[in-house]
């Protein structure tokens, strides 16, 4: 988490502007990892989230625990702070990456008879937008490639619209979420 916070940090700047730089990326983490949660649904699922700035290519990565029991998040603690920091420290540094949001392993996804799903969203020049099903797929494939283990019986969903980051001066959020001008 300290790395990803010094990234942060230098993204946003230490100018008289910075402050109200770090409220908006930060607002607009926490209204996307609650979408995240809200559309995750019932049952412990796992958030993955592997990016890297655009400048010095450092690799920044976090994962965290996202639990839901009758339509309410269970409290969070730090993970998800480190988490959330890792996070904007993507958007606020116009970085790039992954994130994946891995179902409860108990709960089918929807319309498949058995298997967990995931869910992915792209993370480009400091916007989250939705993968589709391939670009899930793939994700998941160069992550095996990585050594991480390729779940089975996986059955790859396309990421869901998340709010998107507002525009400077406004407080209306545009779609999918970007970096600080």
């Amino acid at each position: 988490m300290s790395v990803a916070g010094v990234a942060l940090l230098e993204a946003v700047g230490d100018d008289p502007d910075g402050q109200g730089r770090l409220a908006a990326v930060m607002g607009y983490v926490t209204s996307a990892y609650l979408a995240l949660a809200e559309g995750a649904g019932e049952g412990c699922h796992l958030l993955t989230l592997r990016c890297h700035g655009p400048e010095d290519g450092e690799q920044l990565s976090s994962a965290v625990e996202v639990c839901v029991e009758a339509g309410g998040l269970y409290p969070a603690g730090r993970d998800t702070e480190a988490f959330c920091v890792t996070l904007a420290a993507g958007v606020a540094g116009g970085g790039a990456g992954a994130l994946l949001l891995h179902g409860d392993p108990g709960v089918p996804a929807p319309g498949a008879s058995d298997g967990p799903w995931v869910r992915g969203w792209a993370l480009a020049g400091g916007r989250l937008r939705p993968m589709t099903v391939h670009e899930v797929f793939d994700e998941l494939a160069d992550d095996a490639a990585r050594g991480l283990p390729f779940p089975p019986g996986v059955v790859p969903r396309p990421g869901f619209p998340l709010p998107g980051f507002p525009e400077p001066g406004s407080a209306a959020p545009r779609e999918g979420g970007g970096p600080l001008g």
